[in-house]
C-alpha cells in the first residue's frame, strides 16, 4: 500500500474517532468496522501502518489487552491540539 493510502486510512480514523469519541477496537476491527466501504475493506496490516502514524502524532494510543491483542483508542483531547482562535 502507498503512502497516500496510508494517509488516507490515518485521516478516516482520525474522522471516525472525532465522531465517536469513546470508541476503541483492534487493527482488525477498525478495518472491518469503522472503515468497511460496502464489502472493501483495508487490510489489518495497512490499518497498523495508519495507526503507527496516529500514535507518533499523539492522536492515538495503544493498550495490549492481557490476550496480547492491541488495542487502540483516540487520545483525549486530540482535537484540541488544533490552534484555537485568540478570545476578544
Amino acid at each position: 500500500m502507498n503512502r497516500t493510502n496510508i494517509e488516507d486510512l490515518a485521516h478516516r480514523i482520525q474522522e471516525y474517532l472525532s465522531a465517536h469519541r469513546y470508541a476503541a477496537d483492534s487493527a482488525e476491527g477498525i478495518a472491518k468496522w469503522w472503515l468497511a466501504e460496502e464489502k472493501n475493506c483495508p487490510a489489518p496490516e495497512s490499518v497498523e501502518l495508519a495507526l503507527k502514524e496516529l500514535i507518533k502524532m499523539g492522536v492515538v494510543r495503544k493498550n495490549t489487552n492481557m490476550d496480547g491483542t492491541a488495542i487502540y483508542e483516540g487520545v483525549e483531547g486530540f482535537e484540541s491540539s488544533e490552534p484555537s482562535s485568540p478570545e476578544s
